[in-house]
């Protein structure tokens, strides 16, 4: 299936979903977001090959509820420092599990949360509004995490 180009529109390395759904809630999604909600492979395989940011990919496979993209991704990281990164939310990858996780089979929970923590994401550390991932976990009821 070929996106229609008139509901694309490229912004630098981001682009808006103008269709209907996303553009009423003025959401941005990267390409790579974009791939990964159509289940394009081979663009979301082409954008990595071009370097695209290992830590943004992993986070638009968080935020797109694919966890198995997220398992995959984490195993071609090289350079661990990569997970100690948080956004302008200050919030780590651990924030946005606790919040877009819920939706996570039993075992794939398990191991994110032990990637996760073998590459120490810190799960203790609040971002801009002083909630941690637990507190996340607690407001969206992820009894797993």
């Amino acid at each position: 299936m070929i996106a229609n180009t008139s509901e694309i529109t490229p912004q630098g390395n981001q682009m808006i979903d103008e269709s209907e759904e996303h553009y009423s809630k003025g959401t941005r999604d990267s390409y790579f977001a974009y791939a990964v909600r159509n289940d394009w492979q081979g663009i979301a395989y082409l954008l990595l090959k071009n370097d695209y940011n290992l830590m943004e990919a992993i986070k638009d496979a968080l935020n797109e509820e694919r966890f198995k993209y997220v398992i995959a991704l984490m195993n071609k990281v090289r350079d661990d420092s990569i997970f100690k990164k948080v956004d302008e939310k200050l919030q780590n990858l651990f924030h946005i599990f606790a919040i877009k996780g819920t939706k996570a089979p039993h075992d794939l929970t398990l191991q994110i949360f032990n990637k996760f923590t073998q590459k120490g994401i810190d799960f203790k550390g609040p971002d801009q509004e002083g909630k941690t991932p637990l507190h996340y976990a607690a407001e969206k009821n992820f009894l797993f995490l």
